[in-house]
């Protein structure tokens, strides 16, 4: 049954593909050839640019990578940061660093701080935090006390901040 059904249908489908009943195909075609054609805009005119030929004496290279620094220590921008050696915690946000405890080593207070990649440092006065050259003034059992350098308008400026317990 199955395959004269499948015979059936086979059949029909050969016999509606071989009938050239195209007259209204044909005249679709012949109705759209007769139809004026469309309008196109032409294109803008092209003006005409001027060359510039870069020859590196007078300006600066378009192409160079540029890193503004802080300004310096000078007397015209007082206050400003003091150099030395970068320490490892003055790559992070002074909000993404968390005071977790503290020591006591021969008398002297050591700040424990956990920075985002899960390590514990430990710091001391004079040591620096942070991005805004937040150096430590002064440890206490429940906060780290900074003095930050921060800039506005080519003036570097004090700027107190502080670091709390991490009671988590």
């Amino acid at each position: 049954m199955k395959k004269f059904i499948s015979t059936c249908l086979f059949s029909m489908l050969a016999v509606s593909c071989a009938s050239n009943n195209t007259q209204d195909l044909q005249q679709f075609v012949a109705h759209e050839k007769a139809q004026p054609a469309g309008f196109i805009k032409p294109l803008p005119i092209q003006r005409e640019l001027t060359q510039f030929e870069y020859d590196g004496s007078q300006l600066k290279d378009p192409f160079a990578i540029v890193i503004e620094k802080p300004l310096l220590a000078d007397e015209h921008y007082g206050n400003s940061p003091t150099r030395h050696a970068t320490q490892a915690l003055e790559q992070y946000p002074l909000d993404s660093l968390r005071m977790v405890g503290t020591l006591q080593q021969d008398g002297e207070v050591i700040g424990l701080v956990k920075s985002t990649d899960g390590v514990i440092h430990q710091v001391k006065i004079g040591h620096y935090l942070g991005q805004n050259y937040g150096m430590i003034t002064n440890i206490t059992p429940t906060r780290i006390h900074l003095n930050e350098k921060v800039q506005s308008q080519g003036y570097w400026s004090d700027q107190l901040a502080e670091m709390a317990l991490n009671s988590k």
